[in-house]
């Protein structure tokens, strides 16, 4: 069970502060008070409110009414604006106006007759110091409160028998969608019902221990679905003196980086099962395809077929069995069983070579799918490149693979635009710090080519599959599923990264990390 506990450093005798204008008064009132306190004393109530501007260690006034310049009820409703201090009130006199006064202005905590009997009034002033302490301490356990509040970086909550905020944080606060001031008084629940059209919690595991429960929560967007941060959240029983369990204490760690870092372990874990299964495959295939080309060919060479039928049948047959050839080396790229050959590659002048072979390869796609659908549209491909003289844009990468994996990307997006539109390729320097978050590549030099057009976008949950081998959005058998997870797995492999950004209608942005320097991809391998 988690327990707070304030250990008190020792601290010298109380101070108390005596202000009568008879010196008989003070000196009786330190004689009875001196063995267990610190006197402070003063006939004159002007000295005295000087005193407590600058003493700020006075735990109990003792004060007369009747004093010359300054009466007793006028110090100590001057005094309060300087001290705290319980004040007990001395007067000779029944002067009951004068102790009204002072109750309400000056906020005195007992009142005594002259003369005084020795034991209530050593009572009084006992009673007022553990008031004052108790005081003091409270203020510290709350000053340490406000502190751990305001500066710790996890969400922290106290909540009361009814499972209501009491006290919490911004971060807490944040995770519902709401400020702190907004929680204050209502349970988690009404909290989550009262942004529930902004944000949605979901526990998506739950433990059960003997003083404490452990859940995971996933914070996604109302709208849209898409996971925002992984909360890992703690809650505790507080032993109280009230009744165990009357409280209850709620820690919230944002675990979303390495939620992140968990889904990548999985991917890559997943990627190099299915290109494992995927390149034993293609070697079977692979060889029964061999056996099958062998046999056409030598029915062609035979002449074994006369009829324009049959040679038709051998046509097909020929054209199905190369495309099942293409898709095995398809496959066996993103089984990784190719080396890639890296180089210092300069990438602004392979952009610029690659440049006409775009270009007629998407003409070329459009050409075809205005055909089959009976259309007119038209994609313009858009090149934003680094001026000269802006320093290399040079980078450790395969040619071939860059140049088929931008390919890819374009001949995509034009199949994401089937009224038009336009297909953005740039450059840029891309730097990531040390230690720098929400990245998934070490610290050093990239450069980033992005590939953007204009067309549908994507859901969250298209998003978070699209890297998948097999997966596609593609229908009619005109995509394999394989094509992005080859530019994946390529750009993984010499230590750069692939990102996607999209929302439905407003089109998608791919890029490209590829490190500058080969040490980025040692370290990363």
């Amino acid at each position: 069970m988690l327990k707070f506990s304030l250990i008190a450093p020792k601290t010298p005798k109380p101070v108390v502060l005596l202000v009568d204008d008879e010196p008989e008064i003070l000196l009786a009132l330190t004689d009875l008070l001196e063995d267990e306190f610190e006197i402070v004393a003063t006939g004159n109530p002007f000295e005295a409110l000087e005193i407590v501007k600058t003493n700020t260690t006075i735990s109990v006034i003792i004060s007369d009414q009747r004093m010359p310049g300054m009466n007793g009820d006028q110090f100590l409703t001057r005094a309060r604006q300087f001290t705290s201090a319980p004040a007990i009130f001395l007067t000779g006199y029944a002067d009951m106006e004068a102790v009204i006064t002072a109750l309400n202005q000056g906020r005195i905590m007992f009142f005594s007759h002259k003369p005084w009997e020795e034991s209530m009034l050593l009572s009084m002033v006992r009673q007022a110091v553990g008031h004052f302490q108790m005081g003091q301490d409270l203020a510290v356990e709350r000053v340490l409160m406000q502190g751990l509040l305001d500066n710790i970086t996890e969400g922290l909550a106290f909540k009361d028998k009814r499972g209501c905020f009491i006290r919490l944080n911004e971060q807490a606060a944040q995770s519902f969608g709401l400020a702190a001031e907004e929680c204050l008084g209502l349970t988690e629940e009404e909290c989550q019902q009262k942004n529930r059209a902004a944000l949605k919690r979901r526990v998506t595991y739950r433990v059960e221990h003997t003083d404490r429960i452990e859940e995971m929560v996933e914070l996604s967007d109302a709208s849209s679905d898409k996971a925002l941060k992984w909360l890992h959240v703690l809650r505790i029983n507080l032993s109280t003196m009230f009744k165990a369990g009357s409280f209850s204490v709620v820690i919230e760690h944002d675990v979303t980086e390495f939620r992140k870092l968990e889904i990548q372990l999985q991917q890559a874990e997943k990627m190099l099962a299915l290109g494992t299964m995927a390149g034993g495959i293609a070697h079977d295939f692979n060889n029964i395809l061999a056996s099958l080309m062998g046999s056409l060919e030598m029915m062609e060479q035979l002449s074994c077929v006369h009829e324009e039928q049959g040679r038709i049948l051998l046509k097909n047959a020929f054209s199905a069995a190369q495309k099942g050839s293409k898709l095995t080396q398809r496959l066996l790229s993103f089984s990784r069983q190719q080396e890639i050959n890296l180089q210092n590659l300069d990438i602004v002048e392979t952009l610029s070579r690659l440049h006409t072979l775009l270009e007629q390869a998407i003409m070329k796609r459009i050409e075809d799918r205005n055909k089959k659908t009976g259309t007119s549209a038209q994609v313009r491909l858009i090149y934003h490149l680094p001026q000269e003289g802006q320093g290399p844009y040079r980078a450790f990468t395969d040619q071939e693979q860059l140049e088929m994996a931008l390919m890819n990307l374009c001949l995509n997006a034009v199949d994401a635009m089937p009224v038009g539109g336009e297909i953005t390729l740039a450059v840029e320097k891309y730097t990531v710090q040390p230690n720098e978050q929400g990245q998934e590549l070490l610290a050093g030099q990239y450069i980033m080519v992005s590939v953007t057009d204009t067309g549908m976008g994507m859901s969250e949950e298209v998003k978070s599959r699209i890297f998948e081998p097999f997966f596609t959005t593609k229908h009619g058998g005109d995509g394999t599923g394989l094509g992005l997870a080859i530019v994946y797995s390529f750009l993984k492999q010499q230590g750069g990264n692939i990102s996607i950004k999209s929302e439905v209608g407003k089109g998608s942005c791919f890029q490209l990390f590829l490190p500058v320097t080969q040490n980025i991809r040692e370290k990363f391998l």
